[in-house]
Order: C-alpha cells, then structure tokens, then sequence
C-alpha cells in the first residue's frame, strides 16, 4: 500500500461529459479523476464538491486521496501542505461518517506514515483500528496486520490475516493485505495453494481469479494456469473500480505473456493497459523493454 492512499488506477469519465452533478454524483466525479491521475482536476472538483456540501463524507475522503497523491508527486517544499490537506480532509470524512471503514484504513496509513510533526504517530494508528473493529471484528483484525506489517512483525501480519480470513473468507481488504504480505516474502507455493482452492471452490470469484494470475506473473511459475486465470477474470463482471484498475488485467497478461515467449501477444497486452493508464511509469517502462528486445 502506498503512504497515503491505495494506488488504485481507472479510466475516468471526461469531466464535460458528466450531468450536472448530485451529491452522489460529485464523489463519484472526484474518484474517477484520481484514478485518472487527473489530480488537478480532481482537486478543483473536490474542493467544489465540498464547498457546495460540507457535509458529502464521500467527497472528503475522496478529496484527501486526490492531496495525498498530490503530496507523493510534490516537491519537497510543498509536499508537507498537501500532506497536512490529505490528513485533515480523511479526518472530516470519518467525523461525518463513522461507519466509512474505507476512510479509517487511508489514516491508519497516514498515521503509519506521516511523521509526527504531520499528525502521525502508532497511537493514532491503533486507536483508529479500535474504531474498525467496533465496526467489523475482521476489519479490525486487518488493521492490526497492516500496523504489525509496518512495525515488521511479520508472524503478528500473518496471524492477524489469516484469524480475519476466517472471520470473513471473502473480506476483500483480508485477501488482499494477505495476498500482499505472503508475495513480499515470497512464499509463491502457498498463494499458488491458497488461490487455487478459492478458484476451484468459486470459479465466478473475480478477484481469486486475478490475484492466481497476478501471482503467476510476479513468481513466474504456473504460466499457463496464471494466464487461464487472468482470461477468466477478463470474462467475469468488473471489480468495483476502487479495488482493481481495468489496466491491472492486462498488464499482468502481458507480463505471463512475455514469460511464456510470446512477444507480440505480450506487447499488445501491454499497449492495451497503457491506453488504459496513460501515466503509468511501470507498464510504459516493460513495454520499451519488451519492444526492444529481439524476437526470438
């Protein structure tokens, strides 16, 4: 997970082309802008959004991930004011909405973060995670690996992911932090296990079927059931754009692609996440890579 917000990438709606916005609609206007990357405009159409609505939780929180993505592209002159935005516009949402966990899990990040004279601190870090496991005791269980997973406890990570798991098998924040955890130590054989049990007992499972695949091309191992995987995650329905970037599926197509020696397949796989992500440094970087590699 980044600093201060999921690095969650979408196309987004083309800011002329949305009806005139409702409350609703004017979350969902700042969202795609910063998984457009379009943080400027993302910025201009939160502070709108908040300024006609006070009282919009979903544009706040929405709002602090356009100034924490903001803050991460800064410089270091102004990165402390966008951090400082992205704190204080997170901690409006939760005061407006206390049942928003999506809020709470950006502070524990923040908190985790930031330095102290920016508002961090552990303290904050598990008082916040107290409030998500009054909310859900799985949810709470998932912020107290992500602490554990920053102060290196590794087994407390684990522990604490796997007793969520079993609160709530499906809980996407737990699959995910776990998926997360488990790749960093490279401990491929277990995910590959783990994923395929969830794949075999739920074939429909979008995001089990992705995270097989992801792992595929990451470990490089299991190429042809990782590409079969991600073939069938294109198939299904979407994922909720918060969680997965439509360019996510064909990056990691590209990626098995090339491992299985298929270059050009591998290459368009890459072109078409890139359409997707304009501004994505990684995908840009292996596709150049891959072009200018001779074909065998």
């Amino acid at each position: 997970m980044s600093i201060f917000c999921r690095l969650t990438m979408c196309l987004a709606l083309a800011l002329a082309a949305l009806p005139s916005p409702t409350r609703a609609d004017s979350a969902t206007q700042v969202r795609d802008l910063v998984m457009a990357d379009q943080l400027s405009a993302a910025i201009d159409a939160g502070e709108a959004a908040t300024k006609t609505d006070p009282n919009d939780a979903a544009a706040w929180m929405w709002l602090g991930r356009a100034y924490g993505r903001q803050a991460l592209e800064a410089n270091l002159l102004t990165r402390a004011g966008w951090a400082g935005k992205c704190r204080d516009a997170w901690q409006k949402a939760a005061a407006l909405d206390p049942q928003n966990a999506d809020v709470r899990f950006d502070l524990i990040q923040y908190y985790l973060q930031a330095p102290g004279f920016l508002g961090g601190g552990e303290d904050k870090a598990k008082a916040t995670a107290a409030e998500l496991a009054a909310l859900n005791p799985a949810w709470g269980l998932v912020a107290n690996a992500i602490i554990a997973t920053v102060a290196k406890d590794q087994a407390g990570a684990e522990r604490a992911y796997r007793q969520a798991l079993e609160l709530a098998p499906t809980d996407h924040r737990a699959r995910l932090g776990f998926n997360g955890l488990l790749s960093n130590l490279k401990r491929y054989d277990e995910l590959h296990q783990f994923w395929s049990a969830q794949t075999s007992s739920d074939p429909n499972d979008v995001m089990a079927q992705f995270l097989l695949g992801r792992n595929a091309a990451v470990s490089g191992q299991h190429l042809d059931l990782g590409l079969s995987a991600l073939e069938r995650a294109s198939a299904l329905p979407a994922l909720s754009r918060d969680l997965l970037a439509p360019s996510s599926l064909d990056y990691r197509r590209g990626q098995v692609l090339a491992k299985l020696g298929r270059r050009d397949e591998a290459i368009a796989a890459l072109e078409a996440a890139l359409a997707q992500s304009p501004r994505s440094r990684v995908v840009q970087e292996e596709l150049d890579t891959l072009k200018a590699t001779p074909a065998s």
